[in-house]
């Protein structure tokens, strides 16, 4: 198991550009999730841009997903994945491997 936590952003963009921050906050924190949970939440949930470019899948980098527009309200959402800081020092390679399995550390197979 390891642990994740999943947070979320919505903002909006007034007329003068200025973004105001509408709300944020956490669907969850310090889930314990297996390997093939977790990358399932990365291939359905959509967390596919790193926070670290190139990717190297260390426990400080973070997983983001595209924003998205409510059409009704103009408020945008934008979700983020982290991996726990309360998880044992050996669960950060399945982290990495997680990293390696979707194909988002540079120069290695999914």
């Amino acid at each position: 198991m390891i642990l994740v936590t999943k947070c979320w952003e919505n903002y909006s963009v007034a007329d003068d550009g200025e973004v105001d921050l509408e709300d944020d906050g956490f669907h969850f924190e310090d889930q314990p999730v297996t390997f093939k949970e977790l990358i399932w939440m990365m291939e359905d949930d959509g967390f596919r841009w790193s926070s670290c470019y190139p990717a190297e899948g260390h426990p400080n980098e973070h997983l983001t997903t595209s924003e998205i527009m409510d059409m009704h309200t103009g408020v945008w959402e934008t979700n983020t994945l982290h991996y726990s800081q309360k998880n044992l020092p050996r669960s950060a390679k399945y982290w990495r491997w997680a990293f390696k399995a979707k194909g988002l550390i540079k120069g290695e197979q999914k």
